[in-house]
């Protein structure tokens, strides 16, 4: 069985040649919507200064929010929690990725040398698929997709051939 204390995120992510989108705080977000789209293969957007510093991360419940609410699905199903109201209140003002982006996801992010174990605990903690890769001046360097890690683990726990003799 794979140890994912043993292996690194540096172990897991692959330079991309379309890696997630990295916005500014201030980038009007109909323009990065429109930009998202346009590259159906991104998965991740990430909100950074303009030093590339993390700052946050839209996920794809804030794309689904934001969407309900400029359709006005808003009155139309019931919303579960008090917390979910007030998101989508939030979200009936807001112009940009700043604005948008997920309350306290600028904890989303690890470093190369992090354990996949420790990854794996963020993704699933925040509800993401992807996390930025950041150096230790918290600039983002790289993302790493659950895919990834998934083909790691997949990867080590491979059965071995072994020669016939």
């Amino acid at each position: 069985m794979i140890s994912l204390q043993r292996l690194t995120v540096k172990d897991a992510y692959h330079k991309d040649l379309i890696p997630s989108l990295i916005v500014g705080p201030d980038e009007d977000f109909a323009d990065v919507v429109q930009r998202f789209a346009g590259r159906p293969v991104t998965r991740g957007i990430f909100v950074a200064d303009t030093e590339r510093r993390l700052l946050g991360v839209i996920t794809r419940t804030d794309l689904l929010d934001w969407a309900r609410v400029r359709l006005g699905a808003v009155l139309q199903a019931p919303i579960p929690t008090k917390d979910k109201t007030l998101r989508l209140a939030s979200l009936m003002h807001a112009a940009t990725a700043g604005q948008i982006m997920h309350p306290d996801s600028h904890r989303a992010a690890v470093k190369a040398g992090d354990s996949l174990a420790h990854a794996l605990a963020v993704m699933i903690e925040l509800d993401l698929t992807v996390l930025p890769v950041i150096d230790d001046d918290k600039r983002i360097v790289e993302d790493l997709k659950l895919d990834e890690i998934l083909a790691r683990i997949a990867e080590d726990e491979a059965p071995k051939e072994t020669p016939s003799g």
